[in-house]
């Protein structure tokens, strides 16, 4: 709910029209939301709002009154002026969110790979279907790159407005801790919401495990409505918790869930299973490999069902599915088998490393390294998940941002047999080329990214082109 509190004459009624979180976008005709930094290390953008009258808003929201404001703007207080942010920007895109079939995913894994799926059961359904987050939103063979997962609520109600004015019935987003614990989803209505699973990230900004739980538990507690549908795994916690008061959906792997899984076969190919929702069944021949894509599978088939859409489309969308770039992507069929997929966590990083053990006839070769500027205490767990379960390992740069690099690697604590390269392409490059035809390479952590940013610099590199590039050097005459 709305709340604000007049600070002059002129703040006579609720604020009408545009907003910005940005000064530079203040200008005439919008209302600029000051608001706390996020975390103690962030601006205060009560510090610009000198820039945003100079710009010549409209109005201002604040959080503090201590600030000299001319006497010709209106004023308005809010208690946290990100909800309000998020409220006033729905209103002002005209609320699309309630005109769609909107569908969150959270959770610490998965999240893309679900919304993609989604969106090919609703296409395989007949309506048509967007997604919105990491990879960008719009349909999936034409997505507009925004660079966050779920961007600041000025820009996700334009964007869920201009998906709704092409004729989008139904978009799948992906919801962030970061989103949530920043209210940027605060003034959307979901239909359906789904959790995938919980694993240690983003502890850099969250601080620990708990508050970053809660984080993304707000999505349920507090955000879909009472009458919107939460698509929950197996558990006691998201069943008796999560859910409660409010239609519930299961998914897990035994005859307790209310979709679930079972006569599982993976092949080279992808996976095969069974697929059980409610009462009916479906055979699913997905070209995704791994268990955890298993998981991925079920939550979109939950929100699809929660949607109205039927089991019959559901495993027709599933069989068919458009794959997220980056999301254990193959790169060709020349030997070695070389994939290239975002894990960059340690549960992600273990879940793809076994999912490929199923189908490596001769070593599993892994090429990956952190994140600077990123939770340092994933570093060593990271490096110890990668000596448990690949046979040769190259540590090497991803994404250093403003660390030092032999800090980073510091931190990561190789082991002696393990190979240290920087150079992240010279990495790829060394592991193809050594490699037998039988190994399998799984160059991790950056995916979909096609730069590698180094200091404030962000430099072309796509980890899926260049491998190509080397296997093609290789296999010169394929």
């Amino acid at each position: 709910m709305l709340s604000l509190k007049p600070l002059n004459t002129l703040a006579h009624k609720d604020p009408e029209g545009p907003i910005t979180l940005d000064s530079r976008k203040a200008g005439p005709g919008v209302i600029f939301v000051a608001s706390k930094g996020a975390t103690p290390g962030s601006k205060d953008g009560h510090d610009f709002v000198t820039q945003a009258i100079s710009n010549g808003c409209t109005g201002l929201i604040l959080e503090r009154t201590d600030l000299d404001i001319p006497t010709h703007i209106p004023v308005w207080l809010a208690k946290n002026s990100r909800i309000a942010a998020a409220i006033l920007a729905e209103k002002a895109a005209g609320y699309p969110s309630k005109k769609l079939n909107l569908c969150g995913v959270t959770g610490t894994n998965g999240k893309t790979t679900v919304t993609f799926l989604l969106a090919s059961i609703v296409s395989a359904y007949g309506r048509k279907a967007g997604v919105l987050g990491t990879l960008g939103a719009g349909p999936l063979d034409n997505l507009q790159y925004f660079g966050f997962t779920t961007p600041e609520a000025e820009n996700l109600s334009a964007y869920l407005a201009d998906m709704h004015a092409q004729g989008f019935e139904q978009v799948a987003i992906e919801v962030s801790s970061h989103a949530l614990a920043t209210h940027r989803v605060d003034g959307l209505v979901f239909k359906a919401a789904a959790f995938t699973n919980l694993s240690q990230d983003h502890l850099d900004f969250h601080g620990d495990l708990e508050s970053y739980l809660k984080a993304k538990t707000r999505l349920f507690t507090e955000l879909l409505p009472k009458d919107g549908v939460a698509i929950l795994p197996e558990t006691r916690l998201a069943c008796h918790s999560l859910g409660e008061g409010r239609p519930l959906l299961t998914w897990g792997y035994t005859p307790k869930a209310d979709i679930e899984a079972s006569e599982i076969q993976p092949n080279d190919q992808g996976i095969n299973f069974k697929l059980r929702i409610k009462n009916q069944t479906a055979d699913i021949k997905s070209p995704l490999f791994g268990r955890f894509n298993i998981d991925n599978m079920l939550c979109a088939a939950g929100l699809a069902y929660a949607t109205g859409i039927p089991i019959k489309a559901i495993a027709a969308g599933l069989t068919h599915a458009v794959i997220p770039k980056g999301r254990l992507e193959r790169i060709s069929f020349q030997k070695p088998a070389v994939f290239v997929d975002f894990a960059h966590t340690p549960d992600a990083l273990k879940q793809t490393l076994q999912t490929l053990r199923e189908i490596c006839e001769g070593r599993l070769i892994l090429v990956f390294g952190c994140g600077g500027d990123r939770d340092r205490s994933k570093r060593p767990q990271m490096t110890q998940i990668a000596a448990n379960h690949a046979d040769l390992v190259y540590i090497t740069l991803d994404n250093p941002r403003h660390e030092d690099p032999q800090q980073i690697i510091a931190d990561m604590a190789p082991l002696p047999d393990m190979r240290v390269i920087l150079d992240r392409k010279q990495a790829i490059e060394e592991a193809i080329l050594k490699a037998n035809p039988s190994d399998i390479i799984l160059i991790a952590g950056k995916g979909h990214e096609t730069t590698q940013q180094i200091g404030d610099v962000y430099r072309p590199f796509d980890d899926a082109q260049i491998a190509h590039e080397i296997l093609l050097h290789r296999h010169p005459n394929p």
